[in-house]
């Protein structure tokens, strides 16, 4: 079974613990103290859109810094592609394809 990987390396953020960099950006922290994507953010969108385009049915979402790596491996969830897919349609129809 294959799938994606996508890396995120805040590099601006060096040198900082995973809970200083992750919270105030696009990782969530649950009841037992694990990080994942969270899946209001941009991020999750993007992934489930190239998960989308790609037929594929999970993305390993990284997190990489000089003190850390977070690994997500996420699923593809139709339910949530039913809501994205009208909005990424109209960004990439509305504002990529024009150019």
């Amino acid at each position: 079974m294959h799938g994606l990987l996508e890396v995120k390396c805040p590099y601006s953020q060096m040198g900082k613990s995973v809970s200083e960099v992750a919270e105030p950006f696009y990782m969530v922290k649950d009841h037992q103290g694990t990080f994942s994507l969270d899946r209001s953010h941009d991020y999750y969108f993007q992934v489930l859109g190239q998960m989308a385009l790609a037929g594929l049915s999970w993305t390993d979402f990284a997190v990489f810094s000089d003190q850390f790596m977070i690994v997500e491996r996420i699923t593809f969830c139709e339910q949530d592609w039913a809501v994205a897919r009208p909005k990424l349609d109209n960004f990439f129809f509305s504002v990529l394809l024009p150019y």
